[in-house]
Formats: C-alpha cells, sequence, structure tokens
C-alpha cells in the first residue's frame, strides 16, 4: 500500500535556515508523533494530524475504511482487526482453511452419463472417472459385468429358466386318489399323491415289483386310512423295510409314507401298528 505525502515547506527569510519562517501554512497547536498529516477545511493553508500512522520501519495502523477501487499490494501483509466488519485474522485461518481443503478435493468428470455409478481413476484418491454400470430412479442396475466371479448376466439367464421351470411346477398340495376297494396297486402317476382308501373290510395295498413298473428312486406316495378297513402293504418281489413295526396301519385315519431308496428298495414309516 503506498500512501503519499505532501510536505510543506515554509518559505525562508533571508539567509541561514531555522524554524522562525513566514509561511503561510498553518497547524494544530501540538500533534501525536508519526501521524500522518492532512489538509483541514479547503483553503490549502491548514492542516491537521490524522489517525493514521507510520513507524519509523514503514509500518502503517490506524486505517479505518479503504475507498473503493483499485489497490495494488506488492508483498506480504500482515493485518489484524475487522474490515468491513469483517476479522481479518480469522477470515486469513479460514482461507489457510479453505485453500488446505480444496487441494484434497477430487478432481470431477468434463461429461457423464446420467445414473452412472462413479468410481476412482488411478490411486491417487483425487481424480473420478465413470463405470459402466447405471442405477436408475427405481433402484434397478444395469450394465454389471461379473461380480465376485459370477457373471451377471449369465446368473439372470439362469435364474430366468429356473423361475420357469419353478412356475411349471406343481404346487405343494397333495393331489388325492381316492379308492375305496379291499385291494390297490400303485402307479406312476401316484408319486407325490395321497392315495386314500376306505372300505369297511381289511384292505391290502401291493406294490409291483421294479421289473414290471419302474417307479423312479426317490418317489414318495402317501397313503391314508380313511375307512374302518385295516391297511396291509405288501411287495411283489422287491423289499419293503419298515422301523421295527408292522406294514400295517395302526386305526382310521393313520397316514403311512411310501419311499423308494433304491431300484429294487422301498422304505415304509408313519402310523403303523405295532403288531
Amino acid at each position: 500500500m503506498s500512501i503519499a505525502l505532501q510536505e510543506f515547506a515554509a518559505p525562508q527569510t533571508g539567509g541561514g535556515g531555522g524554524g522562525g519562517g513566514t509561511g503561510d501554512v498553518t497547524g494544530p497547536a501540538s500533534s501525536t508523533d508519526n501521524t500522518v498529516v492532512r489538509m483541514d477545511g479547503t483553503t490549502g493553508k491548514v492542516i491537521q494530524q490524522s489517525a493514521v500512522t507510520i513507524d519509523d520501519s514503514g509500518n502503517v495502523s490506524g486505517v479505518g475504511t479503504l475507498a473503493s477501487g483499485t489497490v495494488t499490494v506488492t508483498g506480504n501483509i500482515v493485518v489484524s482487526g475487522t474490515v468491513d466488519g469483517r476479522d481479518v485474522s480469522n477470515d486469513g485461518t479460514t482461507l489457510d482453511g479453505h485453500t488446505t481443503s480444496l487441494a484434497t478435493k477430487a478432481i470431477g468428470i468434463a461429461s457423464v452419463t446420467d445414473n452412472k455409478l462413479v468410481r476412482f481413476d488411478g490411486t491417487g484418491g483425487k481424480q473420478l472417472q465413470d463405470s459402466a454400470i447405471v442405477v436408475d430412479d427405481s433402484g434397478n442396475i444395469t450394465g454389471a459385468g461379473t461380480y465376485n466371479t459370477v457373471n451377471i448376466a449369465t446368473l439372470n439367464t439362469t435364474v430366468a429358466a429356473n423361475t420357469t421351470a419353478i412356475a411349471g411346477k406343481a404346487d405343494l398340495n397333495y393331489t388325492l386318489n381316492d379308492q375305496t376297494g379291499t385291494t390297490y396297486a400303485p402307479v406312476l402317476t401316484d408319486a407325490g399323491k395321497l392315495v386314500t382308501l376306505s372300505n369297511a373290510s381289511a384292505i391290502t395295498v401291493t406294490i409291483p415289483a421294479n421289473a414290471s413298473v419302474a417307479f423312479p428312486v426317490g418317489t414318495i406316495i402317501a397313503f391314508l386310512q380313511k375307512g374302518a378297513g385295516q391297511v396291509t402293504f405288501a411287495i411283489t418281489s422287491d423289499t419293503l423295510n419298515n422301523p421295527g413295526l408292522t406294514n400295517k396301519t395302526r386305526t382310521q385315519w393313520s397316514r403311512v409314507t411310501l419311499e423308494k431308496i433304491s431300484s429294487t428298495v422301498w422304505v415304509i414309516s408313519g402310523d403303523l401298528a405295532a403288531s
């Protein structure tokens, strides 16, 4: 900051120096050392001191408000107090903080596709780039490639195929096959069904040999004694295993299951009579 000072020299009379000149500029009766002199009034002949002080090292103090315009400053200025109501020292600290903060900000991308996910570009932690993945406003994700070695497109195809396959399966409700006779031989279409057996007399269910009716291994058929007649389970030539009980239902409403565990072996379980 440059402040121009005009020196007012008193005209000298005669020869020699001294402070007893007869100039026409008058000043105050006393002054504060190092204060800047300014005009008092418009006559050009009266001076007064100001609030601004310039010490012997050139440091300026006491400045109030600077008028608008351009101020050219060379070098570093250390200031305190307020300028336009703002604490200069605190604002300077804040500015330093912003400078440091800006140095850590990431650099964005010139142009991007709307809704694309952003990722880092390089290892510096400040350069961003977009990716191929898009998340729309409903949360739907497109453009994904492989996730943890699983190809998303392949996974989607597999899920869609499985969904179609599941939709084509029968629901978990049993289909009933109601039988009212005293004898019955299961057929292939009984797999997964509940065969009800209702007769007042004893009933015999005979499992056909695998050679004549080849039920798939894993076939399960459920039976329910619906009537008063006790049901006995027999097998033609293959093996029927039970958990140490008989191959007969215990009473009316007893439920029994036949499961084929190999090509010629069946297992019977459920509410069986002890003897």
